[in-house]
């Protein structure tokens, strides 16, 4: 009987990795999901092309790689002399006549699947279009084709190889390329609930997981390891891994702990902070990483020193950390941080000196990171102090367009017909232009020839521009102060949780403390690391925080939540409920509710006192009993109670496993993206989220009075100017009696004295 259940357990083993390794085999994506935006790909002119970026991973390599094309041509175009190009890192894959007769395009291609080699591919679609033999435009409105970017896929076969990686290769197995959400498992040992000490590791090496994912996100899963058969054969033949098969696991615990589960070979080895990546013996293409130690200190030391491995070493299957030496940066630290009032040249900020050519040339790119709750005044730019040089012989609408964003900011004619090279050509582009967290700056040229026209050679060996990586951004000087709360700034740049270095005064509270709650606030701590590139070390969580005080993040069914951090949520939550539901076109108050002094007053009060409480009057409320949140999820972020200038931001459902499942759904970018004001209700189905500012706001940061009177004049700029106007005829008016006094007290006889002498 042990034999036939031992049996059926091989088999189901076996049903669940041949399932989970074809789901990776073969990846069918729209064009579009290799692209920014979801939109036509639109071809124009004698001659334009348009490349998409493919990842391969080196764990999949690809074996076969086929691209099915829906595309429209113009139907005004020389089909003789017309044609598509399908180019595979520059080496052409297909070739396809336009045909005016049929314009429109169904195609199955083979792509060379030697040609798409591990890293970032390069796949263009190119063409040449013409509508006559002889003389031509080639900018004529009919030479055109459009590519369906949705309908048109690629599919790629690539599945994952047996592969025994080592420590210095931990950025290949946890790959952004591979195809898929990025899952793992996270294991520990216990029964039911994780302790504090379980949390901190599984929320470090989730977070070192998240930045090695760069910006996909990670879905995190937690379990409780169990033991296996007794007799069991293979390296980890004692630890249960019918669960573990088609993830990659993180197994974390003390060598005690762990010791019913690993072999001797292993447990030797573990004497100090230990890492150790090996093969699962049910799944030989996924793997099991070790986090362990003999104390909870070297566990947690192990668990640091993973979350920072991002250069390769050690070059070795296994490491003991004796130590982890953390660097204290400044606040508001992130990759690529350009501070007020400091210099940058852009090689700082790692761009390279690059040469770009031809009419429509690929843009340059600068990225760079704005520290979130930046006061920007109307006057505040930031200037790009720029370094360039540009060919001769260039026609006089030629430009170098700066995009911030994707969004069009300035622009710099370049019509001198001798060519131009420029040491300091000054840029300014609005510091509110700006977005807190990661911004992009696209130099994108349109260099066109002097000489175009019908029947016209035209020469394009002089269309070139270079951008030097000693360009310089100067930044004004701005204080940090901004109006809370926000939920479309934590989701752009995790604020205020990524204010202090490391996460220091950061609390996640877990209260229920079970699988499912872990695992989403693992995933949450993964998803803000991302956003500063920095894993969160000094970051506390646990189910009992020892002392109520700084920023919070509350991950919890609604059961677990404690009525005392409830305090000025915009929502009551319990056996009866107090909804916030808005109303559109509301006023912030009534006219006949505050009259003009009350008015006054609070503008004054504003500026002299820092808790700003306000109902926004665009909401109304509904007290209900027996109402639940269901299959939704909900987030709100609102004023710590412990602290005017502190923030609770919670995640809660009904129910741990709803928590979770909406949590993975959150983190996808078009959901985490559409995060605002300080409500929010969501579930795991496409484009179902809304939010609303419900609450009341508060204002963040440490400035003094003059940077805060700054702050409310450009709020309150009619006011303001009505004020000062005010204290200036006032003051004349103070000032004119004054001398009419001083006058009579001591000129008292000059008219009588001017009277006698006339």
């Amino acid at each position: 009987m042990k034999s036939i259940q031992k049996l059926i357990l091989i088999f189901s083993a076996a049903f669940i990795f041949i399932s989970s390794s074809w789901a990776l085999d073969t990846g069918v994506k729209p064009l579009a999901e290799y692209m920014t935006e979801n939109r036509p790909i639109d071809l124009r002119n004698a001659t334009s092309q348009f490349t998409l970026t493919i990842p391969v991973s080196k764990r999949a390599p690809v074996q076969q790689a086929h691209l099915h094309l829906r595309a429209t041509n113009s139907i005004s175009l020389l089909g003789a002399r017309s044609q598509l190009v399908i180019l595979v890192n520059n080496q052409v894959a297909a070739q396809i006549p336009l045909n005016p007769k049929q314009p429109e395009i169904v195609a199955d291609i083979d792509l060379p699947a030697s040609a798409l080699r591990v890293g970032y591919n390069k796949l263009t679609f190119s063409v040449a279009q013409h509508y006559t033999e002889t003389c031509e435009d080639p900018s004529a409105p009919e030479l055109w084709v459009q590519v369906d970017s949705v309908k048109s896929t690629l599919s790629l076969t690539a599945p994952l190889r047996e592969w025994q990686p080592r420590l210095s290769e931990l950025a290949d197995v946890f790959d952004p390329k591979l195809n898929g959400m990025k899952k793992i498992n996270i294991l520990t040992v216990g029964n039911n609930t994780l302790k504090d000490t379980d949390l901190a590791w599984g929320g470090l090496v989730s977070q070192g997981v998240a930045l090695r994912l760069e910006y996909a996100p990670l879905e995190v899963r937690h379990l409780f390891a169990m033991t296996g058969e007794s007799n069991a054969t293979g390296l980890f033949g004692h630890l249960d891994q019918r669960s573990l098969i088609g993830f990659d696991n993180i197994l974390l615990g003390t060598r005690k702990q762990l010791a019913p589960f690993l072999p001797a070979s292993i447990l030797d080895q573990i004497n100090d902070g230990f890492m150790g990546i090996y093969h699962l013996d049910a799944d030989p293409k996924h793997f099991i990483l070790i986090i362990s130690g003999t104390t909870d200190k070297q566990v947690r030391t192990a668990a640091e020193a993973f979350a920072l491995l991002n250069f390769p070493y050690p070059d070795s299957q296994y490491s003991r950390v004796s130590r982890v030496e953390l660097p204290v940066a400044a606040d508001y630290a992130a990759h690529n941080t350009v501070y007020p009032n400091e210099h940058y040249q852009f090689k700082d900020l790692g761009f390279q000196t690059h040469t770009v050519q031809g009419m429509f040339a690929e843009a340059m790119e600068l990225n760079l990171n704005i520290p979130p709750a930046l006061f920007a005044k109307s006057e505040d730019k930031v200037e790009l102090h720029l370094r360039f040089a540009y060919g001769a012989s260039l026609r006089k609408d030629s430009v170098l367009n700066v995009f911030l964003n994707d969004h069009f900011e300035n622009v710099i004619p370049l019509k001198n017909d001798d060519g131009g090279y420029f040491r300091d050509y000054t840029v300014s582009i609005p510091l509110n232009s700006f977005k807190p967290g990661a911004n992009t700056l696209r130099f994108s040229p349109r260099l066109m020839p002097l000489i175009t026209g019908e029947c016209q050679s035209i020469q394009t060996g002089n269309l070139s521009l270079t951008l030097f990586d000693n360009s310089r951004l100067d930044m004004p000087n701005a204080a940090y102060y901004v109006s809370m709360p926000d939920l479309s700034l934590f989701a752009q740049s995790g604020f205020p949780y990524t204010v202090k270095s490391g996460g220091a005064n950061v609390t996640y509270f877990v209260p229920s403390a079970d699988s499912d709650s872990a695992a989403a606030a693992w995933m949450l701590m993964g998803k803000l690391s991302q956003d500063t590139r920095m894993p969160m070390f000094n970051a506390q969580i646990s189910s009992a925080p020892k002392t109520q005080s700084g920023e919070w993040v509350v991950v919890s069914p609604l059961k677990s939540i404690p009525v005392s951090i409830l305090k000025n949520a915009p929502m009551t939550i319990g056996e009866i409920t107090r909804a916030p539901y808005p109303i559109v076109g509301g006023q912030k108050r009534a006219p006949s509710d505050l009259d003009w002094s009350q008015r006054v007053f609070e503008l004054f009060r504003d500026l002299f006192v820092l808790k700003k409480e306000t109902n926004l009057g665009q909401v109304a409320y509904i007290t209900a009993t027996g109402a639940g949140l269901g299959r939704n999820a909900m987030a709100m972020q609102y004023q710590a109670p412990w602290n005017n200038n502190r923030t609770i931001t919670l995640f809660s459902a009904v129910d741990s496993h709803t928590l979770v499942e909406n949590v993975t759904d959150l983190i996808q970018p078009q959901k985490w993206s559409q995060l605002a004001g300080d409500y929010a209700i969501w579930r795991n189905e496409p484009d179902y989220i809304f939010t609303q500012r419900a609450g009341g706001e508060y204002l963040y940061g440490e400035v003094g009075l003059s940077s805060r009177m700054e702050y409310y004049f450009n709020r309150h700029p009619f006011f303001w100017a009505g004020t000062i106007l005010l204290v200036v005829i006032g003051l004349a008016l103070l000032t004119l009696r004054l001398l009419m006094r001083h006058k009579r007290r001591y000129h008292s006889k000059v008219n009588e004295i001017a009277d006698v002498k006339d």
